[in-house]
C-alpha cells in the first residue's frame, strides 16, 4: 500500500479565488486529499478532489476555494496530503 504524499503548489495554480491543479498518480481510484499547510493564502473555504484523466495521464484533480481573493507573497505555498489506492510516483503537478 502506498503512503500518503505531500504536494505543495504556489501561484502558478491560482485561478481567481481558487487553486486548480492535477497531480499525476497513475491511478483512477477514488482519492483522499487533506489540507497540509497554508503559507500565505487566505482561509480555506472548500477542498475538492476527484480522480480524472488529463491528457492521457491518470491522477487527481484538486480544487481549493479560498474565502477571499489570494494575494500571496513570494515563497507562498499551499500543501495538500494525497493518497490514492495503487498510486505511483513520481507525482507531476500540472496547473489547470
Amino acid at each position: 500500500m502506498a503512503a500518503p504524499d505531500r504536494i505543495t503548489v504556489g501561484t502558478e495554480c491560482l485561478r481567481g479565488q481558487n487553486l486548480e491543479f492535477f497531480v499525476q498518480t497513475q491511478s483512477m481510484e477514488d482519492p483522499l486529499v487533506t489540507a497540509g499547510d497554508n503559507n500565505g493564502f487566505p482561509l480555506l473555504c472548500t477542498l475538492y478532489a476527484r480522480a480524472m484523466s488529463n491528457q492521457g495521464l491518470q491522477g487527481i484533480h484538486v480544487t481549493v476555494v479560498f474565502q477571499s481573493q489570494p494575494a500571496p507573497h513570494p515563497g507562498s505555498g499551499f500543501a495538500v496530503n494525497i493518497w490514492q489506492p495503487s498510486m505511483q510516483g513520481p507525482h507531476t503537478v500540472i496547473p489547470l
